[in-house]
């Protein structure tokens, strides 16, 4: 590289000289730099016509078979009993429907409340340690049916238990209403009862009661006389078993490490570490097919099987620990049973109230008694006509972005900028320029204009061979061509729907109308027995084809050899890299000659001050 003088013996702006020379050196290489962002342009410009084709032929692709476009709807006469839903495959029909009985699960529960009867009131262990209230004994819990509260006395000292006693009773209906619970002195020691409550007007049963610490801070459960982590007035289903074992009305005697029982064949093991809830979890987790649930209002447990019909059933047995006694359950075998329902005249037993047979989905609610239920299946013209409104819109779309490209107005004298011009604008007089510069890029192009002009083409089949002649054509069934317009070009090709004649063509003969949108001749090579949909399909791939081996891909590299533009792409580029070294050693060259010149320029200058001072 040479040595680069800025002027010092002529006094010239050697570095202004030579940027101002490689300019006019540069000319060339702009010029090829504009090349290359036009056709960047144009590329990114077939690239979207490409997109806009490709949406359409994924909804074209949706179309193109019969199955695609058949759509059925069903009503049920009563809902409340039946009801109903079809898939692409049902055919119009009217059914009669009675139904017998429901199909059911298997239900085994208790045969009695587990809980000792009667049950005794839930008396501390010991008299109150003190009758003193303070703030650090004056909280406890009280859980009843589920609904835990903190119960705060009034800090006092109160003279006897049974006053103590009143101010529970006070704080106890305050939290949970009057006749709830009733607080009593039993023998100088606090004592909890639930009021019995009347079911039906005849049934009665003790709410669940649960009494706790509020905090290991607060002493005021233990200064009651209670001790225990929970004192509950019935079988606590999260208590372990060792220490609920006195509180079933058949007592449960655990003394080894290990018992299980059977249920529907699958072994479920238990301790006396293990609680009812646990148990609980084994079973419903198991592959026993069951649900089992505790109910704290009825204290039973229950059984429920996870499938309905005849083959369901709940079968318990082998019991080695007792437990199955104390939860009050017999060996009786409980089994489900199958739906009985009566389809035009035929009886049929199903497993479950909800059923498909040929194409339409049967939801039994409730059985009809002897009335019949009418279900009717027809087809859903308001479906199928949603369908061709989405391919006409999407269509319309389309051609409307293709008349635009091919005849955009195209700007004379707008080329890409280069970047020093970009400088001295503004971005919004950039993005203006740039609009003008890309105009146009696609006016008349062939490849466009042909992908544009098939499709025209198609959707104006005047037949299609093999189908009704009422229905073999988009015009005979209310699809037709806007009318040109000379001031909306863009709209030209477009097409329109008459909705009332789409409908009537599709309630008369809905198969033929299909049929002309998807027809699949006999021989592959008979185009015109082909559905127009399928003949759209296969030219809107051509099309693509076409835009792909013109600019490529969408996101695919802008180089590609194997793309016309991009095959162009690659070439400028060698050119832009060949240029940028060809102007490096042009630049190094007028850096060489100025920088000799200064060299002369001193040279002379110290021969003249010699000769002058002679």
């Amino acid at each position: 590289m040479p040595v680069r003088i800025g002027g010092m013996a002529s006094g010239l702006d050697i570095d202004k000289l030579v940027s101002d020379l490689m300019k006019a050196e540069r000319m060339p290489l702009e010029k090829i730099k504009k090349t290359k962002t036009k056709t960047t342009w144009s590329m990114d410009l077939y690239r979207e016509a490409n997109s806009k084709l490709a949406a359409l032929r994924t909804t074209v692709g949706g179309l193109r078979f019969s199955g695609d476009w058949k759509q059925t709807s069903a009503t049920s006469s009563n809902d409340s009993y039946i009801s109903v839903t079809t898939s692409s495959n049902a055919n119009p029909a009217t059914h009669s429907i009675t139904v017998s009985q429901l199909a059911t699960g298997a239900t085994k529960s208790s045969t009695g409340a587990m809980t000792k009867q009667p049950p005794a009131p839930v008396t501390a262990n010991t008299a109150p340690t003190t009758t003193t209230i303070d703030a650090t004994n004056n909280q406890f819990d009280v859980t009843l049916n589920g609904v835990r509260k903190t119960i705060t006395l009034d800090q006092n000292n109160y003279a006897t238990t049974a006053d103590l006693a009143q101010q529970i009773q006070t704080k106890i209906n305050a939290a949970f209403g009057y006749n709830k619970i009733t607080v009593s002195d039993s023998g100088g020691k606090i004592s909890f009862n639930p009021v019995s409550v009347v079911v039906d007007g005849s049934t009665s049963y003790q709410p669940q009661l649960v009494l706790e610490a509020t905090s290991p801070t607060n002493s005021g459960y233990s200064n009651l006389g209670f001790t225990g982590s929970r004192t509950a007035f019935k079988v606590d289903a999260n208590s372990k078993l060792s220490d609920i074992a006195s509180k079933f009305d058949t007592p449960l005697n655990i003394s080894g490490s290990s018992y299980s029982f059977t249920i529907n064949g699958q072994q479920i093991t238990y301790n006396g570490d293990d609680s009812i809830s646990t148990i609980m979890g084994k079973v419903n987790s198991s592959a026993a097919g069951v649900y089992m649930s505790y109910d704290e209002t009825t204290d039973k447990v229950s059984f429920l099987t996870k499938e309905t019909g005849g083959t369901a059933q709940v079968n318990i047995s082998g019991d080695t620990g007792g437990l199955l006694a104390s939860l009050k359950l017999d060996s009786q075998v409980i089994t489900g049973q199958d739906a009985k329902v009566t389809i035009d005249g035929n009886t049929t037993y199903r497993s479950s109230n909800s059923f498909t047979i040929d194409g339409v989905t049967y939801n039994l609610k409730q059985p009809t008694g002897a009335t019949p239920v009418t279900v009717s299946v027809s087809n859903d013209i308001n479906g199928i006509v949603d369908k061709i409104k989405d391919f006409v819109s999407r269509y319309n779309e389309t051609i409307e972005f293709m008349n635009k490209r091919t005849a955009e107005k195209r700007y004379r004298g707008f080329d890409p900028l280069t970047d020093d011009q970009k400088k001295d604008m503004k971005d919004a007089d950039i993005k203006a320029w740039e609009e003008k510069a890309k105009s146009g890029l696609l006016k008349n192009d062939p490849t466009v204009e042909r992908a544009l002009s098939k499709l025209r083409e198609l959707t104006g089949i005047t037949s299609v061979t093999g189908i009704q002649e009422a229905y073999n054509s988009f015009a005979k069934i209310g699809i037709t061509t806007m009318p040109y317009d000379a001031k909306n070009t863009q709209n030209s090709g477009k097409l329109v729907i008459d909705e009332k004649m789409l409908k009537e063509a599709l309630s008369k003969d809905p198969d033929n109308v299909i049929a002309m949108f998807t027809n699949t001749p006999a021989s592959s090579t008979d185009e015109k027995g082909k559905g127009i949909m399928r003949r759209v399909y296969d030219q809107l791939s051509s099309s693509i084809d076409d835009l792909v081996k013109r600019a490529g891909t969408v996101g695919g590299i802008t180089n590609d050899i194997n793309t016309d533009l991009g095959s162009v792409m690659k070439k400028m580029e060698e050119q832009i890299s060949l240029f940028d070294v060809k102007l490096k050693k042009k630049e190094d060259f007028y850096y060489a000659k100025f920088s000799a010149m200064e060299k002369a320029i001193q040279k002379s200058n110290s021969t003249l001050g010699y000769l002058s001072r002679l």
